[in-house]
């Protein structure tokens, strides 16, 4: 994708210190930005560097109009706290879009000079962001996607991450030590987010890489620091500003950076797992033995579900006649399926909370089976009256009852390994396995054999991969998969 004729323009932002061996890779991604728009300025920040940070920028900036190298001159010794010297830099280049008379510019690119954009960010991903951003009035940034998302302190989502994942950790309970919390609030919190998914609506976010609407910003303020003195993302309050102001932010999957490996919080394992857990500095005050001990003393019914990550059930309402089928295309976004006492489908969705009940119509004799091969789109399958695969599916709106035939004598099973890859698995009359799929066109069935005296299951991890799981008639477990790689 291109923008053709645009007459938008940005101002690029960013703070750079001890960042050389980045900024080649860096400035490159900076002059691809660029050029999508029809002016550019430049606003960089460097402070405190030893190495030749200072001097690689000013070459950079020094034959590009609209451009500017500022040093706060805020060292550790001024400002020991991090984030309060992070906020004091970036207010910098704030400052300056007034006193350089920058604020007319259409748009705000703010992204690090470290290794978080060091990977070649496509323009094609760039300008897709770009026409997102613009393509309403009231979106107002739109944020980098890693393949790993890593940035979960900047983020704020309802249900993902709606407090500050560090403060959490922090205020952990007495007998949790702290590598299991940082595994609760943030690995758990670090997804895989599909770059073909739909924008992700939030609260705010980073990643490294954020484009505004400058009209949402423009009087935006970084704060690193809570009254008590206490750190916090700078990012948070500058997005509040714009979410204050009307604005939706987004994550934009397809606008791809890399996730800095320093930032990904992996779980911790075996000896190392153990030793943790004993180690009485992981603890807040107490000793890992007292502290297990005094809650369990305090809390003797309740500790296993305090300490897991599991929450309590919720009602979610309804009549059902049958099990529920759920799928999700993207983070936040939960679809879930059932029979109702009319044998009708019935449809309920979580996307910042829960929506009430929708009649999909239809005369389901089974389960319902939902699968999602991507952004904004879901496959269901039932068992019809007449014992044949009904199939309706969603696609920016949901189609009619379309009929795959067959003769089923359970409810479907399905799975997707790619976008357009569907496999439906079904028990016939001679109570086999048996198969049909879509990939550009629905093909004829399929038999796989075995004696089942179930609903089959079934799951994919990846391209090329199917696992089916049933019952046999032993009532055990019995499990085929497809792998061509």
């Amino acid at each position: 994708m291109q923008i053709k004729n645009t007459r938008r323009t940005v101002v690029i932002v960013g703070c750079a210190r001890d960042c050389e061996t980045f900024l080649p890779a860096v400035l490159q991604n900076v002059a691809t930005i660029a050029s999508l728009y029809s002016q550019a300025a430049f606003v960089f920040v460097e402070n405190d560097s030893t190495d030749n940070t200072r001097e690689i920028l000013q070459k950079w900036l020094s034959n590009r109009p609209h451009s500017f190298l500022l040093n706060p001159k805020v060292s550790r010794a001024h400002e020991a706290k991090p984030t309060a010297r992070l906020a004091i830099a970036r207010n910098t280049y704030m400052d300056a879009l007034n006193s350089h008379r920058l604020a007319w510019f259409d748009h705000l690119v703010v992204l690090d000079f470290d290794n978080v954009n060091t990977t070649v960010i496509s323009n094609e991903s760039l300008a897709a962001a770009i026409e997102f951003l613009d393509n309403t009035s009231q979106n107002a940034a739109v944020f980098a996607n890693q393949r790993t998302y890593y940035d979960v302190w900047a983020l704020r989502h309802d249900v993902w991450c709606p407090e500050d994942c560090w403060a959490e950790v922090e205020s952990r309970p007495a007998y949790l030590p702290r590598h299991r919390a940082v595994e609760r609030y943030l690995t758990r919190r670090q997804l895989n987010i599909p770059p073909n998914a739909a924008p992700i609506a939030v609260r705010s976010a980073f990643g490294g890489l954020g484009i505004y609407k400058l009209d949402f910003v423009r009087a935006a303020r970084y704060i690193g620091l809570r009254p008590d003195g206490s750190w916090i993302c700078e990012h948070v309050g500058f997005n509040e500003t714009a979410v204050r102001a009307g604005g939706v932010l987004y994550i934009f999957p397809k606008l791809l950076n890399q996730a800095p490996p320093e930032h990904i919080y992996p779980r911790l394992s075996g000896f190392r797992r153990l030793a943790a857990d004993l180690d009485p500095r992981s603890y807040k005050g107490l000793s890992p033995l007292v502290s297990r001990v005094v809650h369990l003393l305090r809390n003797p019914t309740t500790i296993i579900n305090q300490e897991s990550p599991w929450s309590r059930w919720e009602p979610l309402g309804g009549v059902l006649t049958s099990g529920p089928g759920a799928c999700s295309w993207s983070p936040g976004r939960v679809d879930v399926f059932v029979r109702g006492t009319d044998n009708a489908l019935w449809h309920k969705w979580f996307s910042g909370g829960w929506s009430g009940w929708e009649s999909l119509g239809g005369v389901l004799t089974s389960d319902p089976a939902a699968v999602s091969w991507g952004a904004d789109r879901i496959d269901v399958f039932v068992r019809g009256t007449d014992n044949a695969l009904w199939h309706k599916w969603f696609s920016g709106g949901w189609s009619g009852w379309e009929s795959l035939g067959g003769v089923l004598t359970s409810g479907p099973g399905a799975c997707s390994w790619s976008s357009g890859r569907l496999d439906v698995f079904v028990r016939g009359t001679d109570n086999a396995l048996s198969h049909k799929w879509f990939s550009g066109g629905w093909s004829g069935w399929e038999s796989l054999g075995g004696v089942l005296t179930s609903d089959p299951a079934a799951v994919s991890w990846g391209a090329d991969r199917i696992d089916v799981f049933v019952r046999g008639t032993d009532n055990a477990l019995w499990h085929k998969w497809w792998d061509t790689n």
